[in-house]
């Protein structure tokens, strides 16, 4: 196991063609077990700045092939799959993260 970059960047930078990477991202684990709403917050606008918003448009520009989000909760994992011919169906709005996270929460995709 290696140490995880600082950021979506340096890891596709870093990462061979045609190769998978798995990410643990964990920085937000103590937020919640700590119950403490503005780490949570902060934490969750690093990793979209860091990570998740670098990420995306990797795949939009098709550097990416596949992208596979997991979150772990109290009562199951979350998952959301995207590839990059999502990426153009434009007539989808963009969700807040409160309603991706409620559909998710459904188990819907």
């Amino acid at each position: 196991m290696q140490a995880i970059p600082g950021d979506a960047g340096t890891l596709l930078a870093q990462a061979t063609r045609g190769s998978r990477q798995l990410l643990v991202l964990d920085s937000l684990q103590s937020p919640v077990q700590y119950e403490d709403a503005d780490a949570y917050r902060a934490g969750l606008l690093d990793l979209e700045a860091r990570w998740f918003a670098p990420l995306q448009k990797a795949l939009a520009a098709g550097k990416i092939q596949r992208l596979r989000l997991e979150a772990s909760t109290a009562y199951a994992a979350l998952t959301w799959d995207s590839d990059r011919r999502a990426q153009w169906q434009l007539w989808r709005r963009p969700q807040p993260l409160a309603a991706t996270a409620q559909v998710l929460a459904r188990g819907e995709q």
